[in-house]
């Protein structure tokens, strides 16, 4: 579906990238960078119902998305 959505428009195609991947995989260290990686967002959909440790999961989304502070 991913693959889908990204060839149907375009304009969308070089700005996105999808990721197939666990939430404890992301919060890893990135081996080529060294870092954690941090996304501007994270879909979770159809998921925290199935998931054993919904709190858990949810800490993890959250430490995968990058904060910004506003100056105003």
């Amino acid at each position: 579906m991913a693959q889908w959505h990204s060839q149907s428009d375009p304009s969308i195609k070089t700005r996105l990238t999808y990721k197939v991947s666990t939430v404890e995989q992301l919060c890893s260290v990135d081996a080529t960078e060294g870092f954690v990686r941090q996304f501007d967002g994270v879909v979770a959909s159809e998921i925290v119902e199935h998931v054993s440790d919904a709190e858990l999961f949810v800490n993890s989304c959250c430490s995968l998305v990058k904060v910004s502070f506003s100056t105003d």
